[in-house]
């Protein structure tokens, strides 16, 4: 896991490094994760333009690009909006007020969690989201396509995911898998810290528990993922073949691209 240090993105990474099946090894400067690239300065710019970057996908929605911004990417990128809702904690939050008469969602005595787990549930179960990350899964497999960043605001919930997916997909050990994943509480969870605490202490955010469970990556989120996974395909294999449209010959062109 090798962060790139930007000073307008935190959660940045390169996934090369990883041993996936027969020992092989991901090729280093090939696949990026990221969080949102709104902010990047001219110097961030600089250095993706230096790994070489020739796509770039943007999993927000259209309402999280018209809130924060576009993507600031090099000259010549291809970016490629493949927008899913599940993951964009603001776009859940709203969506459950209306479910309590108060008007506010009560996220207490671990629902929070639980909305976290099914988001990752949603991820394979929703066609329109597992069209995202299929298509998304094809198109790191286009040695046409590479270098590819993929990213979406925290790069947290369906960027994670989706690493997941490819890393999954090449034999990478599920452990180093949860490892990836639980990498970005490393680099986003400190300023979500202390956005929480000073919420808390304002008096805005009324249960700093909650919002810590829809803010912070715990085990049980990805998990709920890859029970979905079994639960409706029964293997991580026939998951990438008839719920990704991903096959065989497939998962040899993305072996032959990422991996030396």
């Amino acid at each position: 896991m090798s962060l790139i240090e930007l000073q307008g993105a935190v959660n940045v990474r390169d996934l090369g490094g990883f041993v996936a099946a027969e020992g092989r090894r991901l090729t280093a400067g090939r696949l990026f994760r990221a969080d949102a690239l709104h902010k990047l300065t001219d110097g961030d710019v600089d250095v993706l333009a230096g790994l070489g970057l020739r796509t770039v996908v943007d999993f927000r929605s259209p309402r999280e690009i018209t809130g924060a911004g576009p993507d600031r990417l090099p000259a010549g990128v291809d970016r490629i909006e493949l927008p899913i809702a599940g993951g964009n904690i603001t776009a859940t939050l709203g969506a459950t007020v209306g479910e309590f008469s108060s008007g506010k969602p009560d996220l207490g005595g671990g629902r929070a969690a639980e909305v976290m787990r099914t988001i990752n549930r949603q991820f394979i179960t929703e066609p329109e989201y597992r069209a995202a990350f299929a298509r998304t899964l094809h198109l790191i497999a286009d040695p046409d396509r590479d270098p590819l960043l993929f990213h979406c605001t925290a790069g947290k919930d369906r960027t994670g995911w989706m690493a997941a997916i490819v890393l999954t997909a090449l034999g990478v050990p599920h452990d180093d898998v949860l490892a990836d994943y639980l990498a970005t509480n490393d680099y986003v969870w400190p300023s979500y810290q202390a956005w929480i605490t000073r919420g808390a202490e304002s008096g805005e955010i009324e249960d700093p528990d909650a919002m810590r469970e829809l803010l912070y990556q715990d085990p049980s989120y990805i998990g709920s993922a890859f029970t979905a996974v079994e639960t409706t395909y029964g293997t991580f294999d026939r998951f990438l073949t008839d719920g990704l449209d991903f096959g065989p010959a497939d998962l040899e062109r993305l072996r032959n691209v990422l991996l030396e």
